[in-house]
C-alpha cells in the first residue's frame, strides 16, 4: 500500500521527535562538541528521511 496513514503518522511522529533532538544537537554545538552535534543533526536527517523513503516506496 502506497502512502498508507501509518506512513504519514511515521512522518508526523518524526518531526516531533526532530525538534528535541536538533535542539540538543545545537546544545552540543554552542558547547563546543561537534562530533556530538554532527552525530546528532546526522540522526535527524536519518529519521525524517527514513519517514519520506517509507512514504515514496512502492
Amino acid at each position: 500500500m502506497r502512502g498508507g496513514k501509518m506512513d504519514y503518522l511515521f512522518f508526523v511522529l518524526s518531526l516531533v521527535a526532530a525538534v528535541p533532538a536538533y535542539t540538543y544537537a545545537s546544545w552540543l554545538n554552542k558547547q563546543n562538541n561537534k562530533a556530538g552535534a554532527i552525530w546528532m543533526w546526522t540522526m535527524v536527517l536519518l529519521g525524517i528521511g527514513l519517514a519520506v523513503f517509507s512514504m515514496l516506496r512502492y
